[in-house]
């Protein structure tokens, strides 16, 4: 996006002033354009609880994420003998939390939440967990992690794939 009225545009759907949007576009146009490859890259491989990203971004996610978190049913999980729960450095999706998700809080216990339907009052429920499920769990802990993932034994991770 060459053109400063184009990105003057854009930057307004974001609630940025014109006035903030043509001096962010000058310094933009001017900055080294690998540079800026990298800065995306590394914002974007944070999570978005990481304290170096604005906090007013998740100061206005509070109150949809909370309503969407109070519409799905919870299970605390308990892993069979023998397997264990994953847990990433990212360990909740940052996106459609309301499609449901897995939190490992242990090597042997996660939390599930779940999705209704309109006509479901959610529940809250302890259950044991299915060695498939903790596989699944560990899968997703180590498909969504930037840098680290931690499990109970070097086999355990080795079985998740390469890094």
């Amino acid at each position: 996006m060459n053109s400063e009225a184009a990105f003057t545009s854009e930057a307004a759907k974001l609630g940025i002033k014109a006035s903030e949007a043509a001096a962010i576009h000058s310094i933009l146009r001017h900055a080294d354009p690998h540079s800026l490859e990298q800065q995306a890259l590394e914002a974007m491989a944070k999570s978005r609880q990481d304290p170096e990203l604005s906090v007013t971004d998740a100061l206005k996610a509070i109150v949809p994420v909370a309503e969407e978190l109070m519409t799905l049913s919870y299970d605390v999980i308990a892993a069979p003998a023998g397997v264990h729960f994953v847990l990433g450095d990212t360990p909740l999706p940052q996106s459609d939390l309301g499609q449901g998700f897995v939190v490992p809080l242990s090597k042997h216990v996660a939390v599930v939440a779940r999705a209704g339907n309109a006509h479901t009052v959610p529940t809250i429920g302890r259950r044991a967990a299915s060695a498939q499920e903790v596989i699944d769990s560990n899968r997703t802990q180590w498909q969504m992690a930037a840098n680290l993932a931690v499990g109970p034994d070097q086999t355990t991770l080795t079985a998740l794939g390469p890094p």
